[in-house]
C-alpha cells in the first residue's frame, strides 16, 4: 500500500508539473522603427550689402536717372521660391528752397529694377514695376547658394525727370521671399 500511495503521489506531482508548464505565457516586446515627423518649408534670404542711392545733383541725373548700389542676395530654400520686390508708401518732405506743397511726388512709376547673377556685373536692361507697385524680381529652385540662380544681385534705378517735385523722399523697398 505504501508503494501504491507513493505511486499515486508521484502521478499527481507529474500532472501538476505538466499543467504548470502548459500554462506558461510568453511575454515579448516588439519595437517599431516607424517615426513621424514634419519638415516645414524653409526659405532664407541673406544679404551682405545694402541699397544706397546718392542725391540728384545735375540735370543729367534727373533726365537719365540714378542707379542704386547693387545689393548681393543669397537664397537658401527647401522649396522652389520667388522674390517679390515692392515699392512701399513713399513719403516726402519739402526742401527749404522748394514749394511748400508737393503736387507731383515721386511714385513707383519712376523706378525700374535689374537683376544679374552673382558673377556678372553687367545689369543690362532695367524693367519697370507694374501697376501693383511690385514685381516678381527673381524665381529659383530649392537648394542653397551653390544652386545656379540662388545667388544674384539687384539694383534699382530712379528716373524722376522734370515732372517730380523737389523734396526729401523716403522710399521703402520691400522684398518678400515665398514658396512657389
Amino acid at each position: 500500500m505504501k508503494k501504491a500511495l507513493i505511486f499515486i503521489l508521484f502521478l499527481q506531482l507529474s500532472a501538476l508539473t505538466a499543467l504548470a508548464q502548459g500554462n506558461r505565457e510568453l511575454n515579448q516586446t516588439i519595437y517599431s522603427n516607424n517615426y513621424s515627423t514634419t519638415i516645414s518649408p524653409t526659405i532664407v534670404l541673406t544679404s551682405t550689402s545694402t541699397l544706397s542711392l546718392p542725391s540728384f545733383a545735375s540735370t543729367s541725373d534727373l533726365e537719365n536717372g540714378l542707379e542704386s548700389s547693387a545689393i548681393h542676395l543669397v537664397v537658401q530654400a527647401n522649396v522652389n521660391w520667388k522674390l517679390t520686390t515692392e515699392i512701399g508708401a513713399i513719403t516726402a518732405e519739402p526742401n527749404a528752397d522748394s514749394p511748400a506743397v508737393i503736387n507731383s511726388p515721386l511714385t513707383f512709376a519712376n523706378f525700374t529694377f535689374a537683376t544679374t547673377s552673382v558673377d556678372d556685373a553687367n545689369f543690362g536692361t532695367f524693367n519697370p514695376f507694374n501697376i501693383n507697385f511690385q514685381v516678381v524680381t527673381k524665381t529659383g529652385i530649392l537648394g542653397n547658394e551653390t544652386v545656379t540662380g540662388n545667388t544674384f544681385n539687384l539694383k534699382l534705378k530712379i528716373i524722376p525727370g522734370y515732372e517730380v517735385d523737389p523734396a526729401n523722399y523716403t522710399i521703402p523697398i520691400i522684398m518678400t521671399l515665398s514658396g512657389q
